[in-house]
């Protein structure tokens, strides 16, 4: 073989490697196996890597408070080239089930962000660490809220805390999970009727930075807890987040399930099956969504198996619903779009422990499912 084509060969055989090494998603099977190891630590996640493309930087809570009451929380900052800026995005619903948006714009200067310890705050609101967990203090139009964190697990990354999709490394997804379980107090007022309010709560952070045209999709995710009455030694918690990567990165799964039992790990895993056993049409978007899915876990000498149904669909986004009907026909021809469809649900399984002993679980909470349509 001549000398050149051997170099051309061993340039393709070193190339290959290197983009597998490169191309990871949430990598390091040590910190799933101990998860009391894998610490997010204190610095939040911020966007300080610059560089181009879609980045969208996200504090995520969601609750169940008064064992009736959805409220989730998000508190992002999107960049696109020129474009971008800090939102608020509360959506919160009374006893009854009566959803309420509330979406806010927070001016860039008004804003104070610490790089050292969590801590957001804006004149509508605050969100800070303290020393049981975090606080959640908001003051909206027809919105408020005093709330107390209180974490029962410490902090939780999942890997290493990356996942990279494509081999430069442009694409990818920072996580940390500072409150994989936490419970909730406090005071809520909606629409000027207050509430006191006590629940439990998932929140982690995000940076995503993805290109428009190549976002994950689509997502399903669901986090449940037991009754707030449930006695010390039967809690349960469990959070369950599957996506797939764009057929350009590979349709891989971008998988992470966690549960808990009376405020210590039970398991961690990537690797889980989670089945849509059926589904519905949403008639106005014509998105078809799993309304039952069966999961099956295993790790460490547990095995959890179990079904998430859907229980009542709480709230629709889509952002084309707001135009105007001719504008939203010619959008739909050059643009693709996020549809979000938020839900209650509820997980109902066992958990089987590594001595065989079994534990009976019906967990309620929230859960979404996002498609790029």
């Amino acid at each position: 073989m001549k000398r050149s084509s051997w170099l051309l060969l061993l340039g393709c055989l070193a190339l290959l490697p290197v983009q597998a090494q490169q191309a990871r998603l949430f990598d390091d099977p040590t910190s799933w196996q101990h998860p009391e190891q894998a610490l997010a630590g204190k610095a939040p996640i911020q966007d300080s890597e610059g560089g181009g493309g879609f980045r969208n930087l996200t504090y995520f809570y969601t609750a169940r408070l008064n064992e009736r009451m959805a409220f989730t929380c998000i508190l992002f900052r999107w960049v696109y080239g020129p474009f971008g800026g800090w939102r608020l995005f509360v959506l919160a619903s009374e006893p009854d089930g009566t959803p309420h948006l509330y979406e806010h714009s927070i001016r860039e200067r008004s804003l104070l962000q610490s790089a050292d310890s969590f801590l957001v705050r804006f004149p509508e609101g605050l969100f800070a660490e303290d020393e049981q967990g975090q606080l959640i203090w908001l003051e909206l139009p027809g919105f408020s809220c005093r709330l107390e964190l209180r974490g029962l697990l410490a902090s939780w990354k999942p890997g290493d805390g990356v996942a990279v999709f494509d081999p430069s490394g442009s694409a990818f997804v920072r996580l940390a999970v500072p409150l994989p379980w936490a419970e909730v107090q406090g005071r809520m007022a909606i629409e000027g009727r207050p509430y006191s309010v006590r629940g439990q709560l998932y929140a982690d952070q995000s940076l995503a930075v993805l290109p428009l045209s190549r976002q994950n999709s689509p997502a399903y995710s669901f986090r449940g807890f037991s009754p707030d009455e449930a006695p010390e030694g039967e809690r349960w918690m469990i959070s369950i987040y599957r996506a797939t990567t764009h057929p350009a990165h590979g349709s891989r799964p971008l998988s992470i399930l966690l549960a808990a039992h009376d405020g210590a790990w039970v398991l961690t895993s990537r690797d889980f099956s989670l089945e849509p056993r059926e589904s519905r049409l949403e008639p106005i978007t014509g998105v078809r969504y799993p309304v039952t899915a069966a999961v099956r876990a295993e790790g460490g000498g547990w095995l959890i198996e179990g079904e998430i149904t859907d229980t009542r669909l709480y709230w629709l986004t889509d952002i084309f619903q707001n135009l105007p009907a001719p504008i939203r026909s010619l959008a739909s021809l050059f643009l693709k779009r996020p549809v979000i469809l938020r839900h209650t649900g509820r997980f109902q399984g066992t958990a089987r422990a590594p001595d065989g002993s079994t534990y009976e679980l019906s967990l309620t909470g929230l859960g979404e499912y996002m498609e790029i349509r």
